[in-house]
């Protein structure tokens, strides 16, 4: 008797190992720890489709052209950088204009807060300035002021920004009643490598939408990348 109940003890944890290691939903692109229904269709450039998870419905976009999203503020001046701002940095850091393409793509955007919350040594002086950049290049780092006319992205979303595997994650959540989602990329070849993209503008707690964003894992991929 005591064999058999050590017996049933074991054959238990092993079921229930098993079937927490299994995923609730899964389309082969990805998986959701959660009961959620997903329907799946082919686009032009890239695999859609829609999950709905207890009456929450999320679009999906998996594809070398996915959407990101709202932009953080670090996002918003990676671009306005590599238009603009790139060419003031390095001639204040004196590097060659001749490498400042070469170089562009190493300066990392560390965060973006207002110029008046700040209290650090600037690159240089701005009267006009209402931003400051923190910058990372060659291990040094730099404090960028700027202007914009753009509301800090604080004050409509709220941003949980990490890697996970190979994938720079960014979850986003809409304090003000729009677009909510996930943005998952590549961190190597994000060019041209496979974006994941999941929005839903159902109105949902946020604990709710943050654990079903943060349950999502990309199936093994390289076979697929187009």
């Amino acid at each position: 008797m005591r064999q058999f109940l050590i017996q049933f003890c074991v054959l238990c944890f092993i079921l229930g190992c098993a079937k927490k290691s299994v995923p609730f939903s899964t389309n082969g692109i990805f998986t959701i720890d959660m009961p959620c229904k997903i329907s799946q269709t082919q686009g032009l450039d890239s695999e859609k489709g829609t999950i709905n998870c207890d009456s929450v419905i999320f679009k999906y976009d998996y594809g070398k052209y996915g959407n990101p999203g709202p932009l953080t503020d670090g996002e918003q001046f990676k671009l306005a950088f590599r238009g603009k701002y790139h060419s003031v940095f390095f001639e204040k850091i004196h590097i060659d204009s001749k490498l400042y393409r070469l170089y562009m793509d190493s300066v990392q955007v560390v965060d973006v807060t207002a110029l008046k919350e700040h209290n650090k040594t600037l690159l240089f002086d701005c009267s006009v300035c209402n931003r400051v950049a923190t910058l990372k290049f060659r291990k040094a780092i730099y404090r960028f002021p700027f202007f914009t006319d753009q509301n800090l992205s604080g004050s409509t979303h709220i941003f949980y920004l990490d890697t996970i595997g190979e994938y720079h994650r960014k979850i986003y959540l809409s304090q003000n009643g729009t677009v909510s989602g996930l943005y998952l990329s590549p961190l190597e070849n994000a060019k041209q490598g496979n974006k994941l993209s999941i929005q839903t503008t159902t109105n949902s707690s946020v604990e709710y939408l943050l654990k079903i964003l943060q349950s999502v894992r990309l199936v093994q991929t390289k076979s697929k990348e187009k």
